[in-house]
């Protein structure tokens, strides 16, 4: 049996940098739910759950995954220590957010609320 797409999901950098959020503000912040989050980078819960783990075990070094990658590390580095809005921007920069948002609140009232 073959891989689906999301079982061979390929993490970039923007992926990595949610799954640091994920990881310090779960979904605090972001407007969107977990299953959004997964849906916007393609991939799984239980996968991003994992990566946040990576994250734990860089910011804890005892806790969570041993399995990060040198992209995870760089990420951390560069990353970590933004407090939550910090991060919030940065995800921003990367990630269609906005987007994902914007198409909630169309689908749930039939209008764009952020042209009104």
């Amino acid at each position: 049996m073959g891989k689906s797409r999301k079982d061979s999901h390929k993490w970039t950098g923007a992926d990595n940098m949610l799954a640091l959020y994920y990881y310090k503000y779960k979904t605090e912040f972001l407007g969107l739910e977990e299953k959004e989050l997964c849906e916007m980078i393609g991939t799984t819960l239980a996968s991003l759950k994992m990566q946040a783990s990576n994250f734990r075990r860089l910011h804890t070094v005892t806790e969570g995954l041993s399995d990060f990658s040198k992209a995870q590390a760089e990420i951390y580095v560069k990353y970590g220590k933004l407090c939550r809005y910090e991060l919030f921007k940065e995800l921003k920069k990367v990630l269609p957010i906005d987007e994902v948002i914007t198409s909630r609140l169309i689908k749930l009232t039939g209008k764009n609320l952020r042209k009104l």
